[in-house]
């Protein structure tokens, strides 16, 4: 698994923890991908402190830290980090310095990858889903992919994308424009447009949009694996609300094989969250475009 931190040593020490804890901790090779730090002495400090930090003992089998010497910033960390790592794995299992686990998401993501890991259809392995109070399976696929805790496969990584304006205009080419937003009034595409434009440098978008180009599949669970503890400001993306909270799923995942097919049912559910808080999100994309993040 790999692990991406940067400037956040609270944030950084509960994700460990958490990880730590995980039935399958004393199994498991973690990479952590530590940034290096802008030229702030604050900022410095606390990259510092954070390093300090991952070079404590564990439980896990092996860690092995790369530290850059300058500051990539998020988006090209982590895409740099997971494909390095997938040039000597065949799947693996990501995580931000802001994302604290179930001690059962080892346990569903090594189910999970090993389940499907022929079935070219399935790309990416969600570990959180929203607060959605609807009935859904306790597994289920979806186009949607959800970047809090995830995984995938060295087979379907080859296909991510990283130029938005091709993705951009292959959505639109294919008159699937509506499909990819889910009805939310452009929430996804306006990223999208945000990062031609230079507004925005992410990659989260290129990764759903990619999967979604090439009709992949990603498998969610119905309780959330992860939470995200990073919405109090402190970190690359703006403050969120509490809609995004959710309760850590505290059951074991008993996760069996099951048809890979995506029901209308279950994806009116998951984007209708969205399209609920849509104009909250744009709120937040409108911080975001007018404030410089790493």
């Amino acid at each position: 698994m790999v692990l991406f931190v940067y400037n956040r040593p609270v944030h950084t020490q509960k994700v460990l923890n958490a990880l730590a804890q995980n039935e399958l901790a004393h199994q498991s090779t973690i990479y952590i991908y530590s940034d290096g730090p802008k030229e702030l002495k604050q900022d410095i400090d606390s990259v510092i402190e954070v390093r300090n930090i991952i070079r404590k003992t564990y439980t896990f089998n092996e860690v092995i830290i790369i530290e850059s010497e300058y500051n990539k910033g998020l988006a090209n960390s982590i895409v740099q980090g997971v494909s390095s790592v997938l040039e000597t794995h065949s799947s693996v299992i990501i995580l931000e310095d802001d994302v604290v686990t179930s001690k059962w998401f080892l346990t569903y993501m090594n189910q999970a990858l090993r389940i499907y890991e022929k079935d070219l259809n399935v790309m990416h392995i969600n570990g959180y889903v929203p607060p959605i109070t609807q009935k859904l399976p306790p597994f289920f696929f979806t186009r949607l992919m959800q970047c809090w805790g995830w995984a995938t496969w060295d087979r379907a990584w080859h296909k991510f994308i990283a130029d938005p304006e091709f993705l951009y205009s292959e959505i639109n080419l294919l008159s699937k424009a509506r499909l990819f937003d889910g009805n939310t009034h452009g929430f996804f595409l306006k990223q999208l447009e945000n990062n031609i434009s230079g507004r925005r440098n992410t990659w989260a978008i290129k990764w759903y949009a990619s999967i979604f180009l090439n009709n992949g599949y990603c498998l969610s669970p119905m309780a959330s694996l992860t939470q995200n503890i990073g919405g109090d400001g402190s970190g690359a993306n703006v403050k969120f609300e509490e809609v995004f909270d959710t309760v850590v799923s505290r059951e074991k995942p008993d996760l069996k094989v099951s048809n890979v097919e995506i029901y209308d049912e279950h994806e009116r559910i998951l984007y209708g969250f969205y399209r609920k808080h849509n104009n909250l999100f744009h709120k937040i994309m409108r911080v975001i475009d007018a404030t410089l993040f790493r």
